[in-house]
């Protein structure tokens, strides 16, 4: 009996070590706006990249962090992975060109999404830092609470409802988390929907299907950071319609023991027409918008063999989907472009609709659906 007293009072201690811990960071409910000085954005111009938006997905195996650069010249980082991958996001922010984070966005305190954040806040200029109001005891998390009290940082609470910037053609925003009575961790993650003129973002942390039936906002975008790593119990049917993404993209290790992405929200995301990226195959992902189209790239090849992959779509070619020309076959099931070399002699032209319409998949090899 007394090694459970003991046990108990242990964590209790710990809970109220973290407790202490988070009462003073804490700005209160409210989503005040970061207010960055005008001399300091005059001399990061420099570092941004003028009037392009660029959204970093990093490869942090099993992890999560995503390094956006802003068209006013200002960043900002969602999570940072396991600790371990706290240097490397620390370098790559650098080479592009930041030694200060604007908008710092915990999605919640699972040491996959927080563990290397410590570093970037020991590090760097932080502006704002953003979290759900919810805690854990864990060192990862006591660890980023005590970087962040020493820094002389206040912590935005992070919820539906609260503007983090608005500016220009850019409007960034929290659509989650809605509610307050989630029983997992993952539920309170911090929704991010990013928008810049016609182009769309949504970053959805860990939150899983009860915390998407809660958001009530606006959800649609072009890009969709998939919940959880792409586990079985994110991407709910009637939220993914209503995001309707042309890409997705999923942050997981190669052969995890989880099994992301859960093969069940591949073929959810495959019927959408969504195009998909992973970290596992493509490595750090990059994507940049000029505010009317965007370009992909994913930027290293995997030892699993998968390819880099480059591609832009412009909002007027995406308006123009169905209506290309395609090559089918009498005994193939796929549809091609002209130049592949899968398509077989005495070919057959006709519209990708028409040739989706008779029932004919996109080759997976040519890939016609980005022509």
């Amino acid at each position: 009996m007394r090694t459970v007293k003991t046990r108990k009072r242990s964590a209790f201690a710990a809970a109220a070590l973290v407790l202490l811990l988070l009462l003073p960071l804490l700005s209160g409910c409210g989503g005040a706006d970061s207010v960055t000085s005008q001399q300091t954005r005059e001399t990061r111009t420099a570092a941004g990249n003028g009037q392009t938006l660029k959204v970093s997905f990093l490869d942090v195996d099993q992890g999560d962090s995503t390094f956006i650069e802003l068209p006013n010249g200002q960043c900002m980082l969602i999570d940072a992975g396991e600790a371990e991958y706290g240097d490397e996001i620390l370098s790559y922010i650098k080479e592009e060109g930041y030694d200060r984070i604007d908008y710092l966005i915990a999605t919640h305190p699972h040491s996959d999404h927080i563990g290397g954040m410590r570093t970037i806040v020991e590090a760097l200029d932080i502006g704002a830092v953003y979290m759900p109001r919810v805690q854990t005891n864990t060192q990862v998390f006591e660890k980023l609470l005590r970087a962040v009290r020493e820094k002389g940082l206040k912590i935005q609470t992070a919820k539906a409802g609260v503007e983090i910037l608005e500016e220009g053609a850019v409007d960034i925003r929290l659509v989650a988390p809605a509610g307050d009575d989630y029983s997992d961790l993952n539920d309170y993650s911090a929704v991010v929907h990013l928008s810049y003129g016609e182009d769309a973002f949504l970053f959805m942390g860990d939150a899983e299907q009860r915390a998407e039936e809660d958001i009530t906002q606006e959800i649609q975008a072009d890009v969709l950071k998939v919940g959880h790593h792409g586990s079985e119990y994110s991407s709910g049917n009637s939220f993914l319609k209503e995001v309707s993404p042309d890409y997705a993209v999923i942050s997981c290790g190669q052969d995890n023991k989880y099994g992301h992405p859960d093969q069940e929200v591949l073929e959810k995301l495959k019927k959408l027409r969504a195009k998909v990226f992973r970290t596992d195959r493509q490595g750090t992902i990059i994507m940049t918008s000029n505010g009317n189209g965007i370009s992909v790239e994913g930027q290293n090849q995997r030892q699993d063999g998968s390819q880099s992959h480059t591609e832009t779509k412009s909002k007027k070619a995406a308006a123009t989907v169905g209506s290309q020309t395609v090559y089918v076959t009498k005994s193939g099931s796929k549809y091609h472009t002209a130049d592949c070399y899968m398509l077989k002699s005495s070919p057959r032209s006709l519209t990708e609709k028409q040739a989706l319409e008779e029932g004919y998949e996109p080759c997976g090899i040519c890939d016609p659906q980005e022509e």
